[in-house]
C-alpha cells in the first residue's frame, strides 16, 4: 500500500526558480490536467508542483542507485557528483530520505519493481503530457534494436538526445566498443537513468563505462554547470530519436 500523498509545494512557492526550470517548466491546461492526475489534487502553484515531481523522482532514483553493488566512483557518477548544479536543481545534496515516501516517489519505485527498467518506470510515472513538453519521446525497444543493428561497429557513435540511454545500451549489448560511444541529455534527472542503464549494459564495471553528459546538444552549455559538447570525441555517426 502506498503511503498518503505528502504535499511539499507550499513551502517552495516563495523560492526563486532556477534558470533551468524557469526556461523548461511551462504549465498549460494539458500539463495542469496531467499534474492534477499525478498529485490527486489541484495545486496553488503548478510550476512548484512540477519541480517537486522532478525532485521526488530523482530522489527515488538515488534511493535505488545507492542500494546497488557498485563502486563509489560509479555511484557518484550516476548521482551526478560531476555536475553540482544539476544536483542542486534536483536537491540531491539535501537530506531527503522522507522524499522517497512521497506519493510520486513511491509510485515510481513501485513501477520500477514491476517493470525492472528505469526508463519505463519513468514513462509510467511521469505522464506523457509532461514528458512531451521537453520533446521526450521514448523509442520502443523493437525499433531501437532494428536501428542499432544497422550501425553497430561504425566507429564513434553519439546519441545527441540520449534519454534513458536505450540506443547506447543496445549498442553495448551488440558489442560496440564502450570508448566509441557517448550521449548528451538535457534533463539531468534522465542523465541519471542513462548512466545507470549503460553501466548495467556494460556488465556493472567498477569504472565509468562511457561519457553521458548533461548538456544541450543544440545550444551547448547555456546553463550553469553544464558539460561542454566540444570536449567530446568527434562522432562518425549520430543515432537516436531527436526532440
Amino acid at each position: 500500500m502506498n503511503p498518503p500523498a505528502v504535499s511539499r509545494t507550499t513551502e517552495r512557492e516563495q523560492v526563486t526558480i532556477p534558470l533551468f526550470f524557469r526556461d523548461l517548466v511551462s504549465v498549460g491546461p494539458r500539463e495542469q490536467r496531467a499534474l492534477s492526475a499525478m498529485l490527486k489534487s489541484d495545486s496553488a502553484d503548478w510550476v512548484s508542483a512540477m519541480i517537486v515531481l522532478y525532485q521526488d523522482i530523482s530522489a527515488a532514483i538515488q534511493y535505488f542507485v545507492v542500494r546497488q553493488p557498485c563502486s563509489d566512483e560509479v555511484s557518484d557518477w550516476i548521482r551526478l557528483k560531476d555536475y553540482p548544479e544539476a544536483r542542486h536543481l534536483l536537491q540531491l545534496d539535501a537530506e531527503r530520505e522522507e522524499t522517497t515516501q512521497s506519493r510520486t516517489a513511491q509510485v515510481f519505485l513501485d513501477n520500477l519493481e514491476r517493470l525492472n527498467n528505469l526508463g519505463e518506470a519513468y514513462c509510467a510515472t511521469f505522464l506523457a503530457d509532461l514528458r512531451h513538453r521537453l520533446g521526450e519521446h521514448y523509442t520502443p525497444e523493437w525499433l531501437v534494436t532494428k536501428m542499432v543493428r544497422r550501425v553497430a561497429g561504425s566507429g564513434t557513435i553519439a546519441d545527441p538526445a540520449c534519454g534513458d540511454g536505450r540506443f547506447l545500451t543496445s549498442l553495448i549489448e551488440l558489442g560496440h566498443p564502450l570508448e566509441r560511444l557517448w550521449g548528451v541529455e538535457l534533463n539531468p534527472l534522465v542523465v541519471m537513468m542513462a548512466r545507470y542503464n549503460v553501466w548495467v549494459a556494460a556488465g556493472r564495471p567498477t569504472h565509468i563505462p562511457c561519457k553521458i553528459e548533461w548538456s544541450d546538444f543544440l545550444l551547448g552549455a547555456h546553463y550553469n554547470g553544464m558539460g561542454k559538447i566540444e570536449d567530446l570525441p568527434a562522432p562518425d555517426m549520430f543515432i537516436g530519436n531527436t526532440p
